[in-house]
């Protein structure tokens, strides 16, 4: 992944916003300190072919952080893309968290 920080994917099944961000709230791999990624910071890991995090994971869609009122903004691995859709809208997306590496 990006150097310095350190990626997990979240479980792979259709994952609201809500959902993702329940689950890297909770993530205490490793000692914690995880967060749900920028849009940024996963657009530098789909331009890097660091997809290792996705080795696990058949959704293509992933939650980043980043949020307008009802929607946030999802980034799509399978084809470079991303949209701003309705946070509790499920189907093919996932959530990964990150964390500064140490």
């Amino acid at each position: 992944a990006k150097p310095g920080f350190e990626w997990v994917a979240g479980p792979d099944r259709d994952t609201t916003w809500d959902e993702a961000r329940s689950w890297v709230q909770s993530l205490t791999v490793d000692g914690g300190g995880w967060r749900m990624p920028t849009m940024e910071e996963l657009k530098t890991l789909y331009q890097q072919g660091a997809m290792t995090v996705l080795s696990n994971t058949t959704g293509s869609w992933v939650w980043s952080g980043e949020t307008k009122e009802s929607l946030a903004w999802l980034f799509s691995f399978s084809y470079g893309l991303d949209k701003w859709t309705n946070r509790g809208y499920a189907e093919r997306n996932r959530g990964f968290a990150v964390r500064p590496g140490k």
